[in-house]
């Protein structure tokens, strides 16, 4: 995954996106926050934020990328103040992907805040 990251650096933003991308069919989940979400989100900040841009990338993506997408948009809404950008993007995965790739990354995140331990105990 490192490589990965390492040659979406160099390139241009949409380039760097589609790598990222393309990396995500075959990365490990565990990854994804420690290096390749801000990867992306970094792709993404350096594009514009319009239908005309957006919408031929997403187009050709696969439910993994979608979802992987999803998750550093997430990731880029909690951690960065380009929020405006990041919610047009978020808009338009949803419309091409359908609100499961939301659901999908509540589930993981409720999942992986269970198995690690900082889930809210009502006892």
């Amino acid at each position: 995954m490192d490589s990965i990251i390492e040659t979406a650096n160099k390139q241009q933003p949409k380039e760097a996106l589609n790598t990222l991308l393309e990396g995500a069919l075959e990365a490990d989940t565990i990854e994804f926050e420690d290096s390749w979400c801000p990867a992306v989100v970094n792709a993404l900040s350096g594009l514009k934020d319009t239908d005309a841009e957006i919408n031929p990338l997403i187009a050709p993506l696969q439910i993994v990328q979608q979802d992987a997408l999803m998750r550093a948009i997430y990731y880029g809404l909690e951690r960065t103040d380009n929020g405006l950008s990041l919610l047009k993007w978020h808009g338009a995965l949803v419309k091409k992907a359908g609100v499961g790739c939301v659901v999908r990354y509540l589930c993981e995140r409720s999942s992986n805040k269970t198995s690690d331990g900082d889930a809210d105990d009502d006892d």
